[in-house]
């Protein structure tokens, strides 16, 4: 029973908190790669994002659609 309750906390305690990693480590990542672009690079990608959106039909519009409306 000791040696069964030993193991239960080694794998479901111990081990995932050896293995985890800072939360906040990707988002720093990602905030230093869009801090070497441009302003006008970070514009060029928001246009080119809003445009692959699709269009909607008037008929049915609810006022959600980007440009159709």
């Amino acid at each position: 029973m000791l040696k069964t309750g030993v193991l239960l906390l080694i794998f479901l305690v111990l081990f995932p908190l050896a293995t985890l990693q800072d939360a906040d480590q990707p988002v720093e990542r990602n905030v230093e790669n869009k801090q070497d672009l441009n302003l006008d690079k970070r514009r060029g990608m928001k246009l080119l994002a809003q445009r692959q959106q699709e269009c909607c039909d008037p008929d049915w519009c609810d006022g959600a659609c980007y440009n159709c409306c």
